[in-house]
């Protein structure tokens, strides 16, 4: 392996481990959803040491801070060099779920995992509020919870109310907004929602025209885009495979970062944590537990990924 290739993997050892120590609240949860928050403002705040100086990893002997472990020859599980017809139809259908390129089922029973349009329309004392009306919207129900094609959870009440009713069911639901909810004209209010079940989402065959549509022209045949998504998904599967090995030469390694730089980092992060906790009105706790701090550490490992 050449020298500047394991100057890399140390730096990127370095880094990741810095940025690690910022984030040792992090959560698995979906980030906090767009239609039906629960929010409070964030009254936190912390301040970044702007005196001190963090370490020039590309400009330091790194050896101090890292004793490189095993890198040659590794002997890693990666993923199918080839991405399979099964995963990439799959693919294919949820693209074309979410671009709303559907059958319509006029009939049937929602049931978990099923993908459905329905309407609804918020009434609070009466009269219809801000936010709380939508048409011909897919969704479906997985644990419990009602999600949107793009991983927004509504507030609990909904899927419980729709699960096992059948297409084109009109209904009211009596739904009772968190007492932290971000807007204050709802937060703990006793609600009334109008829903109507339009039908049950099945993707769109795939055919020359919807692909010429969808890909504005760039390929026109089935064939052409299937090539095309396939060479996609079979690069991501390469690099996926590299960076397999480059977590395998790091978790061989040894480290020893000192402790004000990583204090550093970890204050500079929850900076920016408060930040967008404030922003989207919530506690530095309910961000963390909504999946932001998993958001902005995606940001940081992707910006290390391309020094």
């Amino acid at each position: 392996m050449k020298k500047s290739t394991i100057i890399t993997i140390l730096c990127f050892v370095a880094g990741v481990i810095v940025l690690a120590a910022g984030f040792i609240l992090l959560t698995d949860n979906n980030i906090s959803n767009k239609l039906f928050p629960s929010t409070t403002e964030s009254t936190e705040k912390t301040e970044p040491n702007d005196t001190y100086e963090p370490i020039d990893y590309f400009g330091v002997d790194i050896f101090q801070y890292v004793t490189l472990g095993e890198y040659k020859d590794l002997t890693v599980k990666v993923k199918e060099l080839e991405v399979s017809e099964e995963y990439l139809n799959e693919q294919i259908d949820e693209m074309l779920m979410m671009n709303k390129k559907v059958e319509q089922i006029k009939s049937g029973t929602i049931e978990e995992s099923v993908i459905f349009s329905f309407d609804y329309t918020g009434y609070l004392d009466g009269v219809a509020f801000n936010g709380g009306k939508g048409e011909d919207v897919l969704a479906y129900i997985e644990n419990d919870k009602l999600y949107l094609m793009d991983g927004t959870v509504f507030i609990d009440g909904f899927a419980q109310g729709i699960l096992n009713r059948k297409v084109g069911d009109e209904f009211s639901l009596d739904i009772k907004f968190p007492d932290n909810y971000g807007k204050a004209e709802l937060a703990g209010k006793n609600t009334v929602f109008e829903i109507k079940l339009n039908y049950i989402a099945k993707p769109a065959k795939l055919t020359d025209k919807l692909v010429e549509e969808l890909m504005d022209g760039t390929y026109k045949t089935v064939a052409e885009f299937m090539d095309f998504a396939r060479g996609v998904f079979n690069d991501s599967i390469k690099s996926i495979n590299k960076d397999i090995a480059l977590m395998q030469a790091i978790n061989n390694s040894e480290y020893k970062i000192p402790e004000e730089e990583t204090k550093y980092y970890y204050d500079s992060i929850m900076a920016q944590i408060e930040y967008y906790a404030t922003t989207y009105k919530m506690t530095v706790e309910q961000f963390l537990q909504n999946g932001g701090a998993s958001y902005l550490l995606q940001m940081e490992v992707y910006s290390l990924k391309e020094l």
